[in-house]
């Protein structure tokens, strides 16, 4: 699932709603961050935003430290 730094909110919700439907079904999930327009700061708090929102079925697999712009999740 790709995410960019600069969205709407309702956008954020539908994707991450996305992203439960998937983990629920037992698959794994990448998300991708694209800096469009954002710093580098803002990729790492979208990449913390999503995980935060996930915790409850899911834990991050492999999460890029450096810049955040790409997490793996398994349900």
């Amino acid at each position: 699932m790709r995410f960019a730094t600069v969205i709407a909110e309702h956008d954020f919700e539908r994707k991450v709603n996305q992203v439960r439907d998937f983990l629920k079904k037992g698959h794994r999930v990448e998300a991708r961050i694209l800096q469009s327009r954002g710093t580098a700061e803002d990729v790492l708090d979208l990449a913390l935003r999503i995980v935060a929102e996930v915790r409850d079925i899911a834990k991050p697999e492999y999460f890029e430290a450096r810049s955040g712009d790409r997490i793996r999740m398994v349900g």
